[in-house]
């Protein structure tokens, strides 16, 4: 088109024409070409092209962590699927920046994290941040509080000291490791009689057992063992038959 052979046209809409005109020829005239454009506006797209290629190949982003509930100064593991493989990402847990990691060349993650030992209780939102798609997963979560270190000192009773084969044994004890596994544990003519428990929030216990029946005369020891501790403690008891024969 040439501006010459533009009619003349009277009031504002010769002016739009004009100025139509213009924006034409100057759009023409200063257009800069797609293979003049430069390497950095170049490389640019391409990056944005791989990163959205690399988001498309991945999919749908999942995290699934080793427990969801985890008390301060305690560890866990979160696994997840669909990232960008290769590239960062950043665990996060409120406003809490936990651990930042690169995905694998599958895109999986396996992060393994420790709370610090004052992170603030409650619920939240953990975050897996997918640098490179720019996208993320998310896992509810909970952080309990952090259970006071308590010395483990085993300290077992047994309700009696003299038993007759197929009597109750009740015992109770106190000092383990709280919510702990404890084991019971007899040695009989060459038989062992094991059982196990937990321990309560406080580190206490009780169990019972019956006395097997043919169990000699004698004098026989139960040992109460706190599993994760391996410290023990111990307590004796008679057995006598009925001499009514």
């Amino acid at each position: 088109m040439e501006i010459n052979n533009v009619k003349p046209t009277k009031g504002r809409r010769a002016a739009a024409v004009v100025a139509g005109s213009a924006l034409t020829l100057s759009s023409v005239a200063f257009g800069a070409p797609a293979a003049f454009a430069s390497d950095d506006q170049q490389q640019t797209a391409e990056n944005q092209t791989s990163h959205h290629e690399q988001s498309e190949e991945t999919g749908k982003l999942d995290i699934t962590p080793s427990s969801t509930e985890v008390r301060a100064g305690d560890s866990f593991t979160v696994h997840g699927t669909g990232f960008v493989p290769n590239d960062d990402v950043e665990l996060r847990l409120g406003n809490e920046t936990l651990a930042e990691e690169q995905a694998d060349e599958n895109g999986d993650i396996a992060i393994e994290v420790e709370l610090p030992d004052d992170f603030e209780t409650g619920g939240y939102s953990l975050a897996a941040l997918n640098h490179g798609g720019g996208d993320a997963a998310y896992a509810d979560f909970k952080v309990l509080e952090k259970l006071e270190e308590t010395e483990v000192d085993p300290d077992v009773e047994i309700a009696s000291d003299e038993f007759a084969p197929g009597d109750t044994l009740k015992s109770s004890g106190e000092g383990f490791t709280p919510e702990g596994v404890v084991s019971f544990a007899v040695h009989i003519e060459g038989r062992n009689f094991v059982g196990e428990v937990s321990a309560d929030e406080n580190g206490d216990v009780g169990d019972k057992m019956t006395v097997p029946e043919g169990t000699g005369d004698g004098t026989y020891e139960l040992v109460v063992t706190d599993e994760e501790s391996g410290e023990q403690d111990t307590e004796e008891f008679t057995v006598e038959n009925d001499d009514d024969d």
